[in-house]
């Protein structure tokens, strides 16, 4: 893919396409399939379904290097739609991705498309620090092409910054580079700029020199690569107008009217008017100025056209925005809701186990009071039974003592005495005994009862857990 990109987009196109059933081999094949048309400069041919199918398997799975792949190529779609803030927002997720892997390469390509957004953006500064980041792992990746084009990002912001030296370093690092690489897009775009940098300088012959170069590089290069002479015109006929040869400066200005972009057209214009001011060709100066005036009239337009779209684009932008937060606000409510009811459910099967719990602990209280209760009642009908048996005893051995002393009378009195106490203290014994197994009987039924009760309450509990 990296060394022979061309070769890969031909194997993949001549492969038959995996099944969608086999949503890893399908995602994989359609993640290669747009890196390789980006690689072999086919981005119109590029399908955003491919890169979607992508999207949706990979981004559920734990691999960060194919996550930071598919949001990368997903930013670039979104730079080709002219979607700069998604772009930027895909980008930055990549690279949280890219930071978790060694594919430097990778990280290298993130880095420079977010600071060229920046740059875009005119936040220079911090398209410089995305910069320095780009090269630092294109040199981490090895790749000289990667080294090439991120020398040449740091020569272009620094040339914005307004930093002439850096600018000037990085710029030439970057042709040294190409030169080696026969990378002719970089080598034409470096020399062209860094032309415009020594002309900022004032240091117009080496800016003459590498404009000649790059002009010289494109007449010769295949078709992609001719298209925009007309830049190099006008950058060569400015340079001779600053450093006074009039003639060279009109002939390659001239050619320059030939550009079917209004911008160049409109700067072509107002160099020749200022040139024909310096030379106090004043009918020159009223044709070239009047020709300013009408392109400069439609260049207005047409920023004017392009900002009333982007407006048009931000307002679509804003309104999508607002539709994804409101279902937002309106998906969170009904979270909440469902949250509250489940909260008030799980509340309310809390209160009733404790309401049983409480219940089953109030019965087994009781029960335990009622054990104790039959327990006290036995006990003490067992003493006075035990008291009863001893005092019939007492009974009998009197009836005999009586039997025996039929002849002294008092003796014979105070012992009927006694075994009348005696029989009236069995009689109220008895009587107790008979109220105790009462309460005995009793507790006994409540106690079956509320063991019964107690085992349906335990059985009901452990239904209202469940």
């Amino acid at each position: 893919m990296y060394e022979h990109p061309d070769s890969a987009l031909g194997v993949l196109q001549g492969m038959k396409v995996p099944a969608s059933s086999d949503k890893l081999q399908n995602a994989t094949w359609a993640l290669l399939t747009v890196q390789a048309k980006y690689k072999n400069y086919k981005e119109e041919l590029a399908d955003s379904t491919l890169i979607n199918i992508a999207y949706d398997y990979f981004m559920k799975q734990d691999n960060p290097q194919r996550k930071a792949m598919v949001l990368y190529y997903k930013g670039v779609l979104y730079e080709k739609a002219d979607k700069k803030n998604e772009a930027q927002e895909s980008y930055l997720k990549a690279i949280e991705e890219a930071e978790k892997t060694k594919d430097y390469q990778l990280a290298h390509l993130i880095y420079s498309s977010i600071g060229n957004i920046y740059l875009y953006n005119s936040l220079n500064e911090y398209a410089l620090q995305m910069f320095k980041q780009s090269l630092h792992y294109a040199k981490l990746s090895e790749n000289k092409n990667y080294i090439c084009s991120a020398y040449y990002d740091l020569g272009k912001v620094y040339s914005v910054l307004f930093d002439f030296d850096n600018s000037i370093k990085y710029y030439k690092e970057a042709i040294q580079m190409a030169e080696t690489l026969h990378n002719n897009g970089i080598l034409i775009n470096g020399m062209n700029e860094l032309a415009g940098v020594y002309t900022e300088t004032k240091d117009y012959q080496p800016a003459l020199s590498y404009a000649q170069k790059a002009l010289i590089l494109k007449e010769t290069s295949e078709l992609p690569l001719k298209k925009r002479l007309e830049q190099s015109y006008l950058v060569i006929g400015d340079i001779y107008r600053r450093i006074n040869k009039t003639d060279s400066a009109y002939y390659y200005l001239n050619k320059t009217l030939s550009s079917n972009r209004m911008e160049t057209i409109c700067a072509t214009y107002e160099i020749l008017y200022n040139l024909s001011k310096e030379k106090k060709d004043y009918e020159k100066m009223s044709l070239y100025c009047d020709s300013m005036v009408v392109y400069q009239d439609s260049v207005w337009k047409l920023h004017k056209n392009k900002e009333l779209m982007n407006m048009q684009e931000k307002y679509n932008q804003q309104k999508l925005l607002n539709e994804k937060n409101q279902l937002k606000i309106e998906n969170n409510t009904i979270i909440r809701n469902v949250l509250i009811i489940l909260v008030v459910v799980f509340c309310l099967i809390a209160i009733l186990i404790y309401i049983y719990q409480r219940k089953l602990i109030r019965k087994e209280h009781i029960i335990q009071r009622h054990e104790e209760e039959i327990q006290l009642n036995t006990l003490k009908r067992q003493e006075n039974e035990r008291i009863i048996s001893r005092n019939q005893s007492r009974m009998k051995e009197l009836a005999e003592q009586m039997e025996a002393n039929k002849d002294a009378q008092e003796q014979l009195e105070e012992q009927k005495n006694v075994l009348s106490e005696i029989k009236c203290q069995n009689e109220a014994l008895q009587q107790e005994n008979k109220m105790l197994q009462q309460h005995i009987d009793k507790y006994s039924s409540s106690l079956n009862e509320k063991s019964k009760e107690l085992e349906r309450l335990g059985l009901l509990g452990e239904e209202k857990v469940v």
